[in-house]
């Protein structure tokens, strides 16, 4: 028994693991309690299930802006996917805040063990992640994760892009608890230009997993019905006559890359045979690693 725990604590899978997980499961071991561990087979595994959920509903808004047309600073209500369906006006050279929030889980009511929100941004504004950036990210005071967080920036090493999420330990999240959560970019605009910013929902392409997205203990990832969703950011003034220029895409839009298999969060499973105690380990950057390398 004392031979298994050294090599397990010397193992990789160890090193992903976080320390409020690892303290439970050596818990359980020290206790003689039967436990059975298993990497997440959303790593690219066959079972794990990837949807556009016809109900889910994630919502973005530009705090800190003026709204100018269609949609304006947010994407409640509208479905802006394409440049200017949503225009803000932000002052040039200040800063503002992008907040992403879940406003219905759809058919996983009930069932949500990880919360993620990823967004991306042209070059004209300056996000967290970007070079010599001071910018911050991280879920609203009061809107935060009840459980375990893990942050990126830049996301999966694609440039110009964030990605906030929370695990839930034990799973699953109360609906409440899910829609709660408020997932905040600070990003800052260049003295004049048109911008966008965009809710990804899949970065790399084929892989819902790596973009905003509800996953579930089963495992399975759902996302919003819509889609990416973009908001277009006019820094230092209105729309000139004429209406939105041709505006780059922006750096988040999904991308082919090797990805080795996996989504970035999600994590080890321990159940303890003596509660039946399901642990949804956070192991995003365990996954990242995976992606990345």
């Amino acid at each position: 028994m004392g031979k298994a725990l050294v090599a397990l604590l010397h193992s990789p899978f160890m090193n992903a693991v976080a320390s409020r997980a690892l303290l439970l499961v050596l818990v359980a071991l020290a206790g003689g309690l039967a436990l059975t561990l298993a990497l997440g087979v959303s790593l690219g595994g066959a079972a794990t299930t990837e949807a556009a959920d016809p109900t889910l509903e994630f919502e973005m808004e530009v705090k800190g802006g003026t709204p100018a047309g269609g949609g304006g600073c947010t994407t409640v209500g509208t479905a802006p996917t394409e440049k200017g369906d949503a225009s803000c006006i932000v002052a040039g050279g200040s800063s503002f805040t992008v907040g992403v929030g879940l406003a219905d889980p759809g058919a996983l009511t009930g069932q949500v063990s990880e919360w993620q929100a990823v967004i991306g941004w042209t070059a004209g504004l300056t996000g967290p992640g970007d070079p010599a950036s001071t910018k911050t990210y991280g879920f609203r005071t009061g809107n935060d994760c009840p459980d375990e967080e893990a942050l990126a920036a830049p996301f999966l090493d694609v440039a110009q892009t964030a990605a906030i999420a929370c695990a839930a330990f034990p799973p699953p999240f109360t609906d409440i608890e899910a829609t709660d959560m408020i997932a905040d970019f600070e990003l800052t605009c260049g003295a004049s230009s048109q911008e966008q910013v965009t809710m990804i929902v899949e970065l790399l392409t084929g892989d819902a997993q790596s973009g905003t997205a509800l996953f579930t203990a089963a495992p399975g990832v759902a996302t919003d019905k819509d889609g990416s969703e973009t908001i277009t950011v006019l820094c230092g003034g209105p729309l000139p006559v004429g209406g939105i220029a041709e505006l780059p895409d922006v750096a988040g839009t999904p991308v082919q890359r090797e990805t080795g298999g996996g989504g970035p969060l999600g994590g080890a499973l321990a159940a303890v045979a003596a509660g039946a105690v399901t642990l949804a380990v956070a192991g995003w950057y365990a996954r990242r690693r995976r992606l990345t390398r």
